[in-house]
C-alpha cells in the first residue's frame, strides 16, 4: 500500500454562528484505507482527547480494503461512545461501512447523508433540550 493510501484523519471545530447555535462540534474527516498502523494513530488521536465531546465522523473519503485494523477502529469508536461519553455521529457513510456498522453496537448512533445534516442534528438537539435561560432541561 502506498503512503497516500493509508487512513488519515483531519480534525476541525464547528461553532455555531449565533448565540443560539453555540455548540462545540469536532468534525473528523477520514480519508484513505483502514490499516493497522493508521488505526493505532487514529486511536491515540481520538480516545482521551475527544472524550465527552460532540464528534461527527465524516466517512466520505474512507475506503475499506480488508479487515486489517477494522476491529480496532470500531472498538475505538465504541469506546468513545460508551466509555468516554462522547456524542458520536456519522455522515457520508457508504453502503459497505453501513453494513459493517449494522453488525456492531454502533448501529444505534445517528448517521447522516451529508456533513451539513450531521451538524444540523446537533443544533436541533440543542434547541430541543435548552430552555430560554440557556439551561439544559430534559423536559420537552
Amino acid at each position: 500500500m502506498h503512503e497516500d493510501e493509508y487512513m488519515k484523519a483531519s480534525f476541525r471545530k464547528h461553532v455555531g454562528p449565533s448565540q443560539q447555535d453555540q455548540i462545540d462540534i469536532t468534525i473528523v474527516h477520514l480519508t484513505g484505507a483502514i490499516d493497522v498502523e493508521s488505526v493505532d494513530l487514529f486511536q491515540r488521536a481520538c480516545k482521551g482527547p475527544l472524550a465527552g465531546r460532540s464528534v461527527l465522523f465524516n466517512f466520505e473519503g474512507l475506503s475499506f480494503v480488508g479487515s486489517s485494523g477494522l476491529r480496532t477502529f470500531l472498538e475505538c469508536l465504541n469506546t468513545m461512545t460508551n466509555v468516554e461519553g462522547s456524542d458520536v455521529r456519522f455522515c457520508g457513510v457508504r453502503n459497505d461501512f453501513r453494513q459493517i456498522l449494522a453488525a456492531t453496537p454502533l448501529i444505534t448512533r445517528p448517521c447522516y447523508e451529508t456533513e451539513s445534516n450531521g451538524i444540523q442534528s446537533y443544533l436541533q438537539f440543542r434547541s430541543k433540550t435548552t430552555n430560554q435561560d440557556g439551561d439544559f432541561s430534559l423536559e420537552g
